[in-house]
C-alpha cells in the first residue's frame, strides 16, 4: 500500500510455505525508497496590481523522476499545502504552469507542487511563498492647453513608482 512507513527496514523477504512447514531461508530483496520532488521552484509575479498575481510557476524535474507521471500545482495557505486549491495538473514532461494576470490569490500565501506516480501523490510538497509585486504611478495631472471646447491638448504628467517591487522567489523544502 501507499504511504507505508519504511522505518528502519531495507529488505523485503519472501518465505515459501507448504502445508507441512515454512522455508527457513527466505529470498531477500534490497529495496530503494523512491523520493521524487521538483527542484528550483520559482515564481515571479508580473501583474503589478495589488492583490492580484500573474506569471509563470516553473521548476526543474525531480532528480529521480522515472516514476513521476504528473505534477499537481496548488495555491495553499501554508508550506504544508493546507487548504489547497488546484491551479493545474500537468504531465511529467511539462515543467511550468501559467497563472493569468489579474488573478486574485487571497487567502493563499503559497504555491505548492506535488509529484504523482501511478500509485500515489507525494505527501509533502515543495513550496514557494507568493510575493505580490505592486507598482503604481502617483500624482497624475493633465493641464489642458487646448482652449477650444470639446477638445483636449497637452501632456499628461505623473510620478513613476518609487520602486517596482518584483521579487524572484525560490522554493524551500
Amino acid at each position: 500500500p501507499a504511504e507505508m512507513p519504511r522505518q528502519v527496514f531495507t529488505f523485503f523477504v519472501v518465505y515459501t510455505r507448504s502445508a507441512l512447514t515454512e522455508q527457513t531461508t527466505p529470498v531477500a530483496l534490497n529495496f530503494y525508497d523512491e523520493a521524487s520532488e521538483v527542484q528550483n521552484l520559482t515564481f515571479v509575479d508580473l501583474d503589478l496590481d495589488e492583490g492580484e498575481i500573474g506569471g509563470t510557476v516553473a521548476w526543474d524535474a525531480a532528480v529521480k523522476s522515472d516514476e513521476v507521471v504528473e505534477y499537481l500545482v496548488f495555491y495553499a495557505t501554508d508550506t504544508k499545502g493546507s487548504n489547497r486549491s488546484l491551479i493545474e495538473n500537468v504531465s511529467a514532461d511539462v515543467l511550468y504552469v501559467d497563472i493569468p494576470s489579474d488573478t486574485a490569490f487571497a487567502p493563499f500565501t503559497h504555491v505548492v507542487v506535488y509529484a504523482r506516480s501511478t500509485l500515489a501523490e507525494q505527501t509533502t510538497p515543495v513550496h514557494i511563498g507568493i510575493f505580490d509585486a505592486v507598482a503604481s504611478v502617483s500624482n497624475v495631472s493633465f493641464p489642458d492647453l487646448d482652449l477650444d471646447p470639446d477638445e483636449l491638448g497637452g501632456d499628461v504628467f505623473w510620478n513613476p513608482p518609487q520602486e517596482i517591487q518584483v521579487q524572484r522567489q525560490h522554493a524551500e523544502r
